[in-house]
């Protein structure tokens, strides 16, 4: 499961920099081409202003959800830890008990 979840934590990586190489060579291209109509800037490139926005929230939300399932994950896992130590602790009252009886008998 842990092996699935990374991998696709890395293939919205992957999607997530593709994105962002679009959207930086759309600005690049737009920067040649902003128009300004009334004082105010071209539509193209409030649009591309507003894309960036986006992409750049959808990227701290991105990061946030990868935090989270990592910190799930890591939870998990010390919680799998500690049950092991609880069975290995009551492995162990058992052993002295037995020990126990044996001396006293």
């Amino acid at each position: 499961m842990l092996v699935e979840i990374t991998n696709r934590i890395e293939k919205i990586e992957l999607r997530l920099d593709g994105l962002d190489k679009k959207l930086s060579g759309l600005a690049r291209q737009n920067q040649g081409n902003v128009q300004v109509n009334n004082g105010d800037l071209s539509v193209l490139d409030s649009r591309l202003g507003e894309l960036e926005n986006r992409f750049n929230a959808h990227l701290i939300d991105y990061e946030n959800f990868k935090n989270e399932v990592y910190n799930a994950l890591k939870s998990l896992q010390e919680q799998l830890n500690d049950k092991v130590d609880f069975n290995k602790l009551a492995e162990l009252e058992r052993m002295l008990m037995d020990k126990i009886n044996e001396l006293s008998r």
